[in-house]
């Protein structure tokens, strides 16, 4: 896990990692038809980390899939 500096940033990364928690989360704040296109199934994590192509590299919260 990359530092984080700022102590809510830690906590909502750290709570976001357990199971059903991103789900809990997304489907409370998403609206209806997206919420709709999580129904039985677990949000991914993937790496938020981009290079671009002038090598420009990007860092995102997280993401999900």
């Amino acid at each position: 896990m990359s530092k984080v500096h700022a102590a809510h940033d830690h906590l909502f990364k750290l709570l976001l990692e357990l199971p059903g928690v991103a789900r809990a989360l997304l489907s409370e704040r998403l609206p209806a038809p997206l919420r709709e296109r999580l129904e039985g199934e677990e949000p991914q994590p993937v790496p938020g980390d981009f290079i671009r192509r002038g090598l420009n590299e990007i860092r995102s919260g997280l993401v999900f899939r």
